[in-house]
């Protein structure tokens, strides 16, 4: 029986359509986050009461260590989906070493 005339179908085609929308809600708080943070750095820097230091090449590498990781899991996950193991196996053999190397640079 459906409860108030909604199926399960219908439940979770409303639940994933939430879901999707709450996460774009999610992520653009994030990014307004980082764009206030940003632009409080750079107005504090312009008016000369900030602390001007030079970051260290550790966080360079450890910024391209974190995305080429982050590609490597995107292509385990395509692989999974086309059923291609040896794919899969390199992709995450990939994201895990990309990933020690990330954490070896952070504590740089």
């Amino acid at each position: 029986m459906a409860s108030i005339g909604i199926d399960i179908e219908e439940k979770e085609l409303i639940r994933r359509k939430t879901a999707k929308n709450i996460l774009w809600v999610g992520i653009l708080s994030i990014i307004m986050l980082f764009a206030g943070l940003t632009s409080a750095y750079i107005v504090r820097q312009a008016e000369g009461q900030w602390l001007v230091f030079d970051v260290p090449n550790a966080f360079y590498y450890s910024t391209i260590f974190i995305v080429l990781s982050s590609l490597g899991l995107i292509w385990a996950n395509r692989a999974a989906k086309n059923n291609q193991a040896r794919a899969v196996s390199l992709g995450l053999g990939a994201t895990f070493s990309l990933g020690v190397l990330f954490t070896f640079f952070q504590f740089q």
